[in-house]
């Protein structure tokens, strides 16, 4: 729920939906870049590691 929130993230898209001019990838609805995905899954493995 924390994307519904204000100053939320919006949509995180996989790296491949950027730039496929859906809605979730739209500068309205995602407001992060395409390299975040790496650095939201790098940082979770490593949480879940700990």
């Amino acid at each position: 729920m924390a994307d519904h929130g204000e100053y939320a993230s919006g949509y995180i898209c996989t790296k491949e939906q950027y730039g496929q001019s859906g809605y979730e990838d739209s500068p309205r609805a995602s407001k992060v870049a395409p390299d975040v995905e790496a650095l939201l899954l790098n940082t979770m493995s490593h949480l879940l590691q700990e």
